[in-house]
């Protein structure tokens, strides 16, 4: 649910500094500061989609992410979640180890959403004020540690039930 190695069309950098996750639980994919979209993945989004660049891209850990899926992403401090959005996958390829500037061995695949948001169907939710103060106080109360040790995709259920809590208490 946070995104280090996110980037958008004009390839500014949306969250450096924290792991990236999915609607469906934390994960660990992460990049280093100043990741770049890989050869072969600029190669794919123009050949096939029309584009020279991603809307959206992320590294990955073999097999975390699937194609179609979305992803939801968050900035992870110690009081909140920030800069909560979607990122649809459109692609998940595997970045060649010749690719100096976009390989990293433990993040090796690269997740791109290639289109703006509004090209996708609609997302799982809408993120909406309510459910990023649920999220932001969720964080609060487990703590920024436990979140971010958490190592499997699916969200805890004390991590869910935390969440529901707080986005009940915002009715």
């Amino acid at each position: 649910m946070c995104g280090r190695g996110t980037r958008n069309e004009r390839g500014d950098a949306l969250s450096p500094d924290r792991p990236s996750c999915r609607p469906n639980g934390r994960r660990r994919e992460q990049r280093s500061e100043s990741p770049t979209s890989g050869k072969k993945l600029s190669a794919i989004a123009k050949a096939q989609e029309g584009v020279t660049s991603g809307h959206l891209y992320l590294t990955a850990e073999r097999g975390r992410i699937k194609e179609g899926q979305w992803l939801l992403h968050f900035k992870l401090s110690p009081t909140s979640a920030t800069k909560i959005q979607w990122m649809y996958s459109d692609h998940v390829i595997r970045v060649s180890r010749s690719d100096k500037k976009a390989y990293d061995p433990e993040y090796p695949y690269q997740v791109v959403q290639v289109r703006s948001p509004k090209h996708y169907p609609t997302p799982p939710f809408h993120i909406d004020g309510r459910f990023r103060s649920a999220l932001s106080a969720a964080v609060r109360q487990m703590g920024e540690e436990y979140i971010d040790r958490l190592v499997t995709l699916r969200p805890s259920e004390k991590l869910l039930a935390s969440i529901h809590a707080h986005y009940q208490k915002r009715r």
